[in-house]
């Protein structure tokens, strides 16, 4: 496990909870940890309005966004890295 690389993993998703579309008055976001068949699970968790159905498939493609100043590179790296 190279720990620089899972903070970098960590850290953009993170991020897309923060900057995600959120008609909340308080956002949340949720860390959680633990052990599943012998694999560790690490979960993160927000209660913003979620990801369009229609996005779902693409949403780890690279150069894939919705944000008016992404990137697409993001989700991307995680996926890549995990």
């Amino acid at each position: 496990l190279d720990s620089v690389l899972f903070e970098r993993v960590i850290s953009n998703l993170i991020e897309n909870s923060i900057s995600a579309p959120c008609n909340k008055e308080i956002r949340k976001i949720t860390v959680a940890t633990g052990v599943a068949d012998q694999e560790i699970v690490f979960q993160i968790t927000d209660n913003g309005e979620g990801i369009s159905q229609d996005y779902l498939p693409r949403i780890f493609e690279k150069g894939f966004t919705t944000k008016a100043n992404g990137t697409g590179q993001g989700l991307a790296f995680v996926k890549e890295q995990i």
